[in-house]
């Protein structure tokens, strides 16, 4: 998953999915209970005015189709949600 925000110095993010299995592929993110979410670690930029967190997700073997559901946030790190940018996403994979 990446963010772009040209403002931001700190982001995160919050990806659940409503079958299928989580796992995380470095200390950026951590998995519990069908979502993955940035750890402290993974709310450092990668980049100028980006993110990117690695996941790892196995489907279900019986979902006909699975729903994503993803939050970010593009924060200026003044600990307020003042000047913050919060993009959301929704999306279906199917068989």
């Amino acid at each position: 998953m990446r963010l772009t925000d040209a403002e931001m110095l700190t982001a995160g993010y919050l990806l659940s999915a409503n079958g299928g299995v989580f796992a995380t592929v470095d200390e950026r993110s951590e998995a519990q209970d069908g979502q993955v979410r940035q750890t402290n670690a993974g709310t450092a930029l990668t980049g100028d005015g980006t993110v990117g967190w690695l996941v790892r997700w196995v489907a279900p073997d019986d979902a006909a189709a699975v729903r994503f559901e993803a939050w970010a946030n593009g924060a200026d790190d003044d600990a307020s949600p003042l000047g913050d940018r919060t993009h959301h996403r929704v999306w279906t994979v199917r068989r």
